[in-house]
Formats: C-alpha cells, structure tokens, sequence
C-alpha cells in the first residue's frame, strides 16, 4: 500500500483545527503525508481558518493552493496568508461565479498562478448542488419516484436524472423562467 497513490479529504477542515488534538493531527499528516504518497485536501469556507502556527504548518507543506470567490476583506486576508503578490490578489479580486453555469477559482501552484473556470453539465451540478431550494426540488422528485416504486440509489439516480432535465441549472434558474 505504500506504493498506491491515497487521498485524505478534510471537509470543513475548521471543525477539526477548533481542537487541539485534531488540529495536531493534521499538521502531522501535512508534514509526513508525501513519505506514504498520500495527497492530503483541506476543505474549508475561510482562508482565515488556516490562520497560526497549524494553518502556517499546513499551508507551508501545500504544493497547491484553490480560493474560491470570496469578498475584499477575505481577499486581503488570504493575501496576508498565502503571501500573494499584487497580481495574484487582482486575480483572486476579480473571480466570479454564475450560479448552475461556472465557477472561477485561483489556483496558485509553487512557480506560478492563474484563475481557472469549473463548468459543469447539469448531472454533475445535481449531484454537488447544496443550494436549499435545489435541496427541495431533489426531494420532491424523490418523493414521486419512490412512490412509484423505486427506492435507494436507482430512486437518487432517477431523481438526479429528472432534475437535470427539468432544471439544467438549478431550481432558482429554473423559477426565474
């Protein structure tokens, strides 16, 4: 197994860095992750939630670097802690997302950096949406599909199938009709 490529996702990575010993565990895994190839993905809202000593730890081990949209004051923040220069913080200012169409993001790997667009088709929107009234939509149609019968992964798939069509965008593009 220490040949094999490994993933460790930390999602809402704030959670766990609120705690001592969590916190520690991950700065561990950041500094000796590449030794067992194992590539360590930490999830969070805030760039601020990496600030102090285990935040600098795991953002000096971090080859790559993704910022989603943020507002001004979280820019200048992220500024501070990832170091950017004038052009990367223009560039990180400037990203835009248009909801069930694209999303910008700025990807700051060690030499360079550069905005990059994630667009999806309306399957994989469906599948990662977690807008509430897309949520609502989801559930309604899974509502129908398993009173017809349907149930567990066939009746999500059918439903995620249904909502891609029916609202290629998402629910709120689909009611701004």
């Amino acid at each position: 197994w220490l040949s094999d490529d490994k993933y460790l996702i930390v999602d809402e990575a704030w959670t766990l860095l609120k705690s001592p010993a969590t916190a520690r565990f991950i700065e561990n895994v950041s500094r000796t992750a590449r030794k067992t190839r194992l590539s360590l993905v930490i999830l969070s809202q805030q760039i601020t939630d990496l600030a102090g000593a285990t935040g600098a730890a795991i953002l000096a081990q971090a080859s790559y670097k993704i910022c989603l949209h943020q507002d001004a004051e979280a820019v200048r923040r992220a500024a501070e802690l990832l170091g950017l220069n004038a052009r990367e913080v223009e560039l990180y200012g400037s990203l835009r997302t248009v909801a069930g169409i694209y999303s910008e993001f700025l990807v700051k790997p060690p030499f360079s950096s550069g905005v990059a667009r994630l667009v999806m088709d309306a399957f994989s929107y469906w599948i990662s949406t977690s807008d509430p009234a897309d949520r609502k939509l989801l559930d309604a149609l899974m509502a129908k599909i398993e009173a017809r019968g349907l149930s567990g992964r066939e009746a999500l798939r059918t439903a995620l199938i249904e909502a891609s069509v029916l609202a290629p965008r998402g629910a709120s593009a689909r009611a701004g009709k």
